[in-house]
């Protein structure tokens, strides 16, 4: 039996179907992506560094605020006797305001990098993910300077007062470090929501696996705390821990809700 003569002898062609994710490019190609990338973002991060140098005096005066909040006079508490300490306290206040500024450009930056390359969903999520994840690292650095901070500080004094060591003055270098350390700690473990929901939207765990680990959970997040909080008073660590079983839980929540979706069909 003959093919009809439409066809002349050939199948009907079938449309490929698009293709989400954008388009096809040469391994090499997404080097050269790259390289780009990195170099935009050093530079985001050099001209803000060199933006921030500028304004050393105003961020120290902000880096001042626990000190008075704790009933310290700055000016008269803090000291220098170093001769190179102003310059090492200079850059690292201009660096840890140009990594906190920039932040919001990389997450954009990179974000368009990404974005042609996944699927509608993919996008929605990762665009989600690292909104969320800014949002949680400034909440646990604000944490950290307004609440925690000032009675840290006043905690540390009192312990001196308790040994019966007299303190008249802390090193400048040594407290904005110290500052920008618990800060910086904060806001990294801020982040363990988003890890936890990455984990469960790829399917390697779940919500009911999550909320069976919940007192390990509580174990883990105080030993989290008292590693990366950079005081060894049991006050600190505990104000880190309980926002991290918080989040934990939350973490269970929203996961849930992702797989009662998915299971609807949504």
């Amino acid at each position: 039996m003959s093919m009809p003569d439409a066809y002349n002898g050939r199948l009907p062609e079938v449309p490929e179907a698009p293709v989400e994710g954008g388009p096809y490019k040469p391994f090499l190609g997404h080097l050269e992506d790259l390289r780009r990338m990195l170099l935009r973002s050093a530079t985001i991060v050099a001209l803000l560094f060199c933006a921030a140098m500028a304004f050393a005096p105003q961020l120290f005066a902000f880096l001042k605020w626990p000190l008075r909040r704790a009933a310290i006079d700055p000016d008269r508490f803090l000291l220098a006797f170093t001769v190179t300490g102003g310059i090492q306290l200079w850059m690292q206040m201009a660096f840890g305001a140009a990594i906190v500024a920039s932040a919001p450009l990389l997450l954009a930056l990179w974000t368009a990098y990404l974005l042609p390359a996944l699927r509608k969903r993919e996008r929605q999520l990762l665009v989600r993910g690292l909104l969320l994840g800014a949002l949680l690292f400034l909440a646990g650095a604000a944490l950290a300077f307004l609440v925690l901070l000032p009675p840290t500080l006043r905690v540390m004094l009192d312990i001196y007062a308790w040994l019966g060591i007299p303190v008249t003055f802390w090193t400048v270098d040594d407290y904005a470090g110290f500052c920008l350390k618990l800060m910086l700690a904060f806001g990294i473990t801020f982040e363990m929501p988003v890890l936890l929901l990455a984990l469960g939207y790829l399917g390697i765990v779940t919500a009911a696996q999550l909320g069976r680990f919940w007192r390990h959970a509580i174990v883990i997040a105080l030993i989290v705390s008292m590693v990366v909080t950079p005081t060894t008073d049991p006050v600190s660590q505990l104000v880190l821990a309980a926002p991290l079983v918080l989040l934990y839980a939350l973490s269970i929540l929203l996961l849930w809700r992702h797989e009662r979706r998915q299971a609807a069909g949504m």
